[in-house]
């Protein structure tokens, strides 16, 4: 992989047109492609909040973007919170209420994270 360069050119086919785009610095180019691969930037979750029921379950839903705010795909997300004591985390974003309290949720993808606040609530 090569990374790009703002202070250089690259062009590629798009069928029989040839563009000539500059090169982002947030964006990392394959050498097998002529697809630039996302950098990104930050990460937004869904809800952004959430409150549950003891023995409730929530889910959250956490979209990668790149600079622009763009959607980066084949994304890889962990998932955590900041007390398991309050909650139970399961796979694909799924918080189960252990018991009444608050913590966070936590989303990581290439480093860069997300919180989202939860409530349990009796």
């Amino acid at each position: 992989m090569k990374l790009g360069s703002s202070t250089k050119m690259r062009a590629f086919s798009l069928g029989a047109l040839l563009v000539a785009l500059p090169a982002i610095s947030a964006c990392f180019w394959n050498e097998q492609s002529t697809e630039p691969i996302k950098a990104v930037s930050f990460i937004t979750t869904n809800p952004p909040s959430a409150t549950m029921k003891v023995g409730g379950t929530v889910s959250f839903i956490a979209s990668a973007r790149d600079v622009d705010a763009q959607p980066v795909f084949n994304k890889t997300y962990a998932w955590t919170a900041a007390d398991t004591s309050v909650v139970e985390v399961r796979p694909g974003g799924i918080f189960f209420g252990k018991k009444v309290g608050s913590t966070t949720a936590i989303v990581t993808v290439d480093g860069i994270t997300a919180s989202a606040p939860i409530t349990v609530t009796p």
